[in-house]
Formats: C-alpha cells, structure tokens, sequence
C-alpha cells in the first residue's frame, strides 16, 4: 500500500452501498461472482474476469457466499502512464468490463501483477505467462485419462475399471479445487479407487475379464464410492 496502489483483499458476502473512489478502480473476481451496480448497468464479474471503473465513477456491490476478489486502487498519473496500459487509456472514461481471454484483459493482469509484486522480483522473470484455471469439464477429461492409466497396468491380469456417470460427477465434486488443479484429484483417485480396487483383487472378488466398476450409493453427506465387479 503506497500514495499510487492501494490493494485490498475480501472473501466474505458483504453488500457495499453507492460509493465512488478518486482513484481508478480496477477489480478482479478470484472465486465466484461479484455484482456491481454502476449506471444502472450491472456487472457480474466471475472468476478470472476484471471490472475498471473510472474516478468518481459511483457504483455499489454486493458479493455471495464463496466468492473473493482483490480490489486495486491507482492513482491516475500512475496507471495512465504505464507503458502496457497507454494503448486503451480510451476505455477509461467509462465502465470496462474485461472477459478472460482477450488481449485486454491479459494486459490489464500483467499490470495488476506489476503493481503487486516487487520490480526486483518482476525482472528476473523471463516472461509471465498467464494460465486459465482447469474447468470441471477439464476435470472429466483428466479423470478419464488418470483411470486409461489404471487399465494399462491392469492388463496382466485381464482387469478393467470402469467409472459411472455418478461416480465420476462424485470424484469430480469431491477432488476438484480450481487453486491446485488436478493434483488433488489424482491423490484422490489413488486413496479411494486405487484401494477400492486393490482390496477386492487381493480378496479374489473380481476374475479374468471382469471390471470393477465404481458408482455411488447413499445421497448428501452420506454419499460414497462404492465398488464390485461385474461380468
């Protein structure tokens, strides 16, 4: 926090009445959903997308249970003069609403990160490349491919898992975590599937040509894999 960049924080739902900032207001959606009202115009800025309001520009937001964002404040002779940022100083004097994926928006979070990290730091980096979180539907992918890897180590034995719909959207429900992406779910593959399995191979519950296949039994917090084989 210095005269030029003020950054804050918030992760809790709070509603935030009509106020306008001297300062050029560039907000980004970390988790969730944040609405602003601005004009009579609303916004609902989600994760990874960035909302710029111009000074004195009034506006009022209210933010839902799970989401968070980082609210950056630049003075306007600081971030009218940065170098990556001259080019759309145009869409300042108006509501600037930036989708992932454009170049805009992919300038506006380099200068977001500048503005939070050290030039120390900055410039022993080669070059900042910016990553889109993994979606569930990612996530279904990368599930198919962990249990493809399964199968091929099943081979000698003549054994196969299979996954239902239900137990997939379960696995994708329960190891999904958009921060550490797919590392959560392939420890959790190992814990429940891979052991799930094994048990019923070294019980000799599942013979040549069968498949242990997955599903889920129970509902709500009572909901759990479950496995046996099938012909």
């Amino acid at each position: 926090d210095n005269s030029s960049v003020r950054i804050w924080f918030s992760d809790i739902p709070w509603r935030y009445d009509v106020h306008d900032h001297s300062a050029v207001e560039i907000c980004l959606t970390l988790e969730g959903v944040v609405d602003y009202m601005v004009q009579d115009t609303v916004y609902h800025v989600r994760k990874g997308e960035v909302l710029i309001l111009p000074p004195e520009m009034q506006h009022s937001l209210s933010m839902g249970e799970n989401s968070s964002r980082y609210l950056y404040l630049f003075e306007p002779d600081m971030i009218y003069g940065m170098r990556d940022i001259k080019g759309m100083l145009q869409q300042f004097n108006r509501p600037f609403y930036l989708h992932d994926g454009s170049d805009a928006h992919t300038r506006i979070r380099e200068a977001l990160l500048k503005a939070q990290f050290r030039p120390e730091f900055l410039n022993r980096l080669d070059e900042i490349i910016m990553f889109k979180p993994l979606t569930k539907d990612n996530i279904g992918g990368i599930i198919k491919l962990i249990v493809d890897d399964l199968n091929k180590r099943l081979v000698d034995r003549e054994i196969s898992i299979r996954l239902t719909p239900a137990a997939e959207s379960f696995i994708i429900d329960n190891a999904y975590d958009p921060i550490y992406g797919a590392r959560p779910l392939k420890r959790y593959v190992q814990k429940y599937v891979e052991t799930l399995s094994a048990k019923l191979i070294l019980e000799d519950k599942v013979a040549p040509h069968e498949a242990i296949e997955f599903d889920v039994a129970g509902s709500g917090e009572e909901a759990q894999l479950t496995a046996h084989a099938v012909h």
